[in-house]
């Protein structure tokens, strides 16, 4: 399948959020936002955050025009239909629920509704060269390190071989979530392995998965995680649906007893 960035009816919208996210996505943004995000600050349950998407519509998705539950939901049915592992049909349940960072934002952060451009869209490596590869690419002469005579190179700042869970990603849902998951207050309350928090983080990152960019970052683990990103894109891509397709009421009837066995029933802190 391929997404739609040449449909003229939302082309100008979601230009206007990749200009916006190429121009303000710098290294030290993203470190910066990394480490005050990464801080939590709500709490509540997987339910209650799942809910949350529902006042959430994703102005960089081409595809889809309605708010995100209703892409979680196909998502993990597809993932179940077409015999997936258990905690992939989880993670894909969950694997754009980083977007309630919204409830946290600010609009100079680009992490509000009003404001996107550090929740949502395909992502890249910062702190090297930023691809050709990537949507809009006329946008990357717009970012400050492509101007830097260490930022604007291949490596960048990163060595030969570093591997791609070591890197720092244009800031959005996907690191805000798996960097969340991780952290000592909600580790424990889940048993999701290492390998769903790695494709939360890299599943909107196109350049790599898709288009074969930063090779050599990439360290020896690095081939079995392009392969489950490739894996997951197809229950995140193919599932896609404009019609309204499930509620909340629905994924508990249909995936409660998994979230269960993946998730204590504590909250989280989001």
């Amino acid at each position: 399948m391929k997404r739609a960035y040449d449909n003229q009816s939302i082309d100008s919208r979601v230009r206007r959020h990749y200009a916006a996210m190429r121009k303000h996505q710098t290294h030290a943004f993203a470190t910066r936002a990394r480490k005050v995000y990464g801080q939590p600050a709500l709490r509540m349950t997987l339910w209650e955050a799942l809910a949350k998407l529902n006042d959430f519509h994703d102005e960089s998705d081409p595809d889809l025009s309605l708010p995100n539950l209703h892409h979680a939901y196909p998502a993990a049915a597809y993932a179940r239909d077409e015999g997936f592992p258990e905690w992939m049909v989880v993670t894909a349940l969950i694997h754009d629920l980083g977007k309630i960072v919204f409830l946290r934002g600010n609009d100079k952060d680009g992490t509000t509704v009003k404001h996107q451009w550090a929740v949502v869209g395909d992502t890249w490596v910062t702190g090297c060269r930023l691809p050709d590869t990537l949507v809009y690419p006329e946008y990357n002469k717009t970012n400050p390190d492509m101007s830097d005579p260490v930022l604007s190179t291949p490596l960048g700042v990163y060595k030969k071989g570093q591997g791609m869970t070591t890197l720092t990603y244009a800031f959005n849902h996907d690191v805000y979530l798996a960097d969340l998951l991780a952290h000592p207050l909600n580790w424990g309350h889940h048993c999701l392995p290492q390998e769903a928090l790695d494709i939360i983080r890299l599943h909107s990152c196109y350049p790599f998965f898709d288009k074969g960019e930063y090779k050599d970052l990439m360290d020896s683990s690095d081939d079995v995680l392009l392969n489950n990103l490739r894996l997951f894109n197809t229950c995140d891509l193919y599932s896609k649906t404009d019609k309204v397709v499930a509620t909340l009421d629905m994924i508990k009837d249909e995936f409660g007893d998994l979230i269960d066995a993946y998730f204590d029933g504590e909250p989280l802190w989001f």
